[in-house]
């Protein structure tokens, strides 16, 4: 059986399991973060607030359809594949919560360009509450979905 070339790295992209893919409602984009390349989609006007949902572990941008086309009316929203997950380049580690949020920042900076509401889903959560900590600013976590329980993170929330 032959690899791909990126085995003998340790990095893989998505061509090289092109095949696990299926079809989505909104087209994905790519962004080269320098050491990985992270996948995502964009609904929603550039000129409402930005929104970015971050997924749980091993999850997708995918999980966030239905909630794109219920926000999109609200916000420009963007949500990620993290590293090692979708589409996104799958590292062969470290993966931590400094790695996230460091491929987080340069993702607000190069592609949402401006502040963001950031929500996320279990582990996505602690990712958004370290935004808040690290990006001094950059982001606003507004909430953390954890089992069937949502647990406010901040003040701001998305039914104001």
């Amino acid at each position: 059986m032959s690899h791909p070339t990126s085995y003998a790295t340790g990095y893989l992209e998505a061509a090289d399991h092109a095949g696990i893919y299926v079809p989505h409602g909104y087209p994905e984009q790519t962004v080269d973060l320098g050491e990985i390349r992270m996948n995502y989609a964009v609904a929603g006007d550039p000129e409402l607030p930005a929104m970015l949902l971050v997924p749980a572990q091993t999850e997708s941008w995918w999980g966030y359809e239905a909630a794109m086309r219920l926000l999109s009316d609200r916000y420009q929203v963007y949500a990620v594949d993290l590293r090692g997950q979708g589409r996104s380049t799958w590292t062969p580690g470290p993966y931590g919560l400094n790695i996230f949020g460091g491929d987080l920042v340069r993702f607000i900076d190069r592609v949402v360009q401006r502040p963001v509401v950031v929500c996320g889903l279990s582990s996505g959560g602690v990712i958004a509450a370290w935004l808040s900590v690290a990006a001094l600013g950059a982001a606003i976590p507004v909430g953390a979905a954890a089992g069937d329980r949502y647990t406010p993170i901040g003040m701001a929330s998305i039914q104001e």
